[in-house]
């Protein structure tokens, strides 16, 4: 929080109207009518030495020299008038190997909140598990089976955004029963006052892509316009009570991002799904992968996703993560639009400071909880979620293969 600065204001007591007041350099009492002669009063004060006024002209100079620097200071941080309106400018390019550079390896358990059957390892260990490394030139990451949960992998970027263009190209994500994958933008140290953007989540069998945008009271996404992106609402029906294991009986459009929204199951956060198959899941692998991006963009007043398979990306953008310009309204509709900012419900303040985060869990509070309508098969044959993704052989395609992924950020445009 911003500093306060107070100042203590002395208040001079009044004089009593029975006390004069002394003078200095008069006398307190007047003994005759000499005490009254001018010569008895002090001489004139002679005026200040030019080495006094040139002095007071320096001093005066400094301290209008100072000012102006602190308004510079503070106009070049930040200050300024304008918004981040203009052309894309690449900020980080990440590929195979190189990509871990820009990331740190969480190490521990999952959070609570999420509950995952999983224990996260560093480099060292993955490489020595084989849960990290190299495949054809791509980063490999994987997991497997330990003691009492899998050993498997999350990276957190160390670089931290407010805005930003996010393109991933992957040769193979993670997909199949008990598994609970994401490539997301957090800030894990407020959660959720600076907000929370899933922009890759794959749960169980899924076969669609979804984005997720998750934050704190008063951000909702019911107004945005319908004919501008291409994929639906979620709807509150998702997570089976706990109890009856049935999923809750409604069905809500997921358009508010608070966690805590009282119609909606706790965290689910405003939810759009991609209008086409294979966004996800095998038939996403079995094209050879494909690209997602996120465009995060408050200088607009907008967040917005693609995911394309293999085969059907265009070429503006297979040109963009090669080198080329980048124009995102050449990139077709997207499926998820999320209004933010000034003329929406949804104040772009909701979402900041975030960084890049890839992991891979399994089971947890989503996977596990669905693991029963997901995979009615093999939640008969096994029981439970936890029990299945034991198994090494239940899980082989659970892995990321990552080729690369590029960050671009818009140049200011000061206002006058």
């Amino acid at each position: 929080m911003p500093r306060s600065n107070s100042r203590n204001n002395e208040v001079t007591p009044l004089l009593s109207s029975s006390t004069p007041p002394t003078s200095p350099g008069l006398p307190d009492t007047f003994t005759s009518d000499s005490d009254y002669a001018p010569s008895s009063l002090p001489p004139p004060s002679p005026p200040p030495p030019r080495d006094t006024i040139y002095h007071l002209l320096i001093t005066l100079l400094v301290l209008t020299s100072f000012t102006l620097g602190i308004f510079l200071a503070f106009r070049n941080n930040g200050l300024r008038r304008g918004r981040f309106t203009g052309d894309y400018v690449l900020r980080s390019y990440q590929t195979g190997q190189n990509l871990l550079d820009s990331y740190e390896f969480y190490t521990g358990k999952d959070s609570e909140g999420s509950g995952g059957y999983v224990t996260y390892v560093d480099e060292e260990v993955g490489r020595e598990l084989g849960v990290v490394g190299e495949r054809g030139g791509s980063l490999y990451l994987g997991s497997k089976m330990m003691n009492e949960s899998r050993a498997s992998v999350r990276l957190e970027g160390l670089q931290r955004y407010s805005n930003g263009l996010f393109l991933l190209r992957l040769l193979h994500a993670p997909t199949g029963c008990g598994s609970w994958p994401a490539w997301w933008l957090t800030d894990e140290s407020s959660w959720p006052v600076s907000g929370e953007i899933d922009i890759f989540e794959s749960v169980n069998s899924q076969t669609r892509a979804k984005t997720a945008l998750h934050t704190t009271e008063g951000c909702e996404m019911k107004d945005a316009p319908r004919g501008e992106f291409t994929g639906e609402w979620d709807t509150a029906i998702g997570i089976p009570d706990k109890k009856t294991g049935l999923p809750r009986e409604t069905s809500k459009l997921a358009t508010n991002c608070y966690v805590y929204d009282p119609d909606q199951w706790l965290n689910q956060g405003c939810v759009v799904q991609s209008d086409t198959e294979g966004t996800v899941g095998p038939g996403f692998n079995e094209k050879g992968g494909g690209m997602y991006a996120l465009e995060w963009d408050p200088g607009y007043g907008r967040i917005r996703t693609w995911a394309w398979k293999e085969g059907e990306i265009p070429e503006e953008v297979i040109d963009a993560y090669n080198g080329g310009d980048v124009d995102t309204d050449e990139w077709g509709l997207p499926y998820g639009l999320f209004p933010i900012g000034e003329d929406s419900d949804c104040p772009s303040g909701h979402f900041r400071n975030m960084r890049i985060v890839f992991n891979l869990a399994f089971c947890g509070t989503v996977a596990g909880n669905r693991f029963g309508l997901d995979c009615p098969a093999e939640k008969e044959k096994y029981g439970t979620c936890e029990k299945f993704v034991s198994n090494d052989s239940n899980v082989e395609e659970a892995y990321w293969l990552i080729e690369g992924m590029r960050v671009w950020q818009r140049q200011f445009v000061e206002h006058q």
